[in-house]
């Protein structure tokens, strides 16, 4: 296998309740500035601002990261998985929506989850309509990321690998996780995942 782009990951997801978890986005999102989509902040350190706790989420400062009340309460399931995953410590969540079509695109972070490779944890929680959100190669070929229900959260390349999204009528709401990984478990789950899922991981 060249460098990975895309894997599937091996822990099995919970199922959402879809219909609430989209009432409680609607009511509790903000704008974000290129105005491509809409963002629910459900994990942060306790900055006053969207800006603050996005800049700081990898800050030694302290500052222990907190829940989204709403969403603790009512998606204790989500959290329930999200410590499964190979963090010592998640220090920031974003639910996104999308609201237009997104073009290709990097995403530079100014401290990655794993730096050796640039591995970044989404979650498609609500998947929508198939052949939504896809990833770029370097050879310009373009994979559209439709993973099975039971195993929607997954790892892409944000940052070496350009990727984007079409608009369906259908919405999706992916997550995007951030934080200190363990990275021996993290390793080895990228291992044990490349290996279940091999047919439809994407290198290079």
């Amino acid at each position: 296998m060249g460098k990975l782009l895309y894997t599937p990951l091996v822990i099995p997801t919970p199922k959402i309740d879809a219909d609430l978890l989209n009432s409680e986005f609607n009511k509790k999102c903000s704008l974000h500035f290129t105005k491509l989509w809409n963002f629910w902040t459900i994990r942060f350190k306790p900055y006053d601002s969207d800006t603050e706790r996005w800049e700081n989420r990898y800050t030694n400062d302290n500052i222990q990261p907190i829940w989204d009340n709403d969403f603790k309460i009512k998606f204790a399931e989500c959290i329930t998985f999200l410590d499964k995953l190979p963090f010592e410590e998640i220090t920031h969540i974003n639910l996104l929506k999308q609201l237009k079509d997104i073009p290709l695109h990097n995403d530079y972070h100014a401290n990655e989850n794993v730096k050796q490779n640039n591995l970044c944890y989404k979650w498609m929680v609500v998947a929508g309509e198939k052949n939504s959100f896809f990833i770029e190669s370097k050879n310009k070929s373009i994979f559209f990321i439709n993973p099975q229900v039971d195993y929607s959260c997954f790892c892409i390349q944000e940052s070496y690998t350009k990727h984007g999204a079409i608009k369906r009528d259908e919405e999706k709401i992916i997550m995007s996780i951030f934080g200190k990984l363990d990275i021996n478990r993290h390793n080895n789950l990228i291992k044990l995942s490349t290996e279940k899922f091999y047919d439809t991981c994407i290198s290079e």
